[in-house]
């Protein structure tokens, strides 16, 4: 995968400025396919995790809400509810 990816950016280094629109747009729509496919995966109650940008930590909560693109997660341990984007989240498969 590294190899790809190396081969990735070595092309990208050769594009024209329309060519690099092309790769930006291919870019944003394969992130909402994501997003959209993490989104249809979740249900309100999961167990899920995801990498905190404020804080650096790992933060562990269950689903209150799930939206087109972000769910809303509650953390128990301080009773804060995260707004995260579907994409950060990682699925624990926790009592299920």
């Amino acid at each position: 995968m590294i190899h790809v990816v190396d081969s990735v950016v070595a092309d990208i280094q050769q594009m024209t400025d329309r060519q690099l629109d092309d790769v930006v747009h291919a870019i944003k729509m394969r992130r909402q396919q994501l997003t959209k496919q993490n989104i249809r995966k979740l249900m309100v109650g999961d167990i899920v995790s995801f990498e905190s940008t404020r804080t650096g930590s790992t933060v562990t909560g269950k689903v209150r809400k799930v939206g087109r693109k972000y769910v809303n997660v509650f953390e128990g341990n301080t009773n804060t509810v995260w707004k995260v984007p579907a994409n950060m989240l990682t699925p624990l498969h926790i009592g299920g």
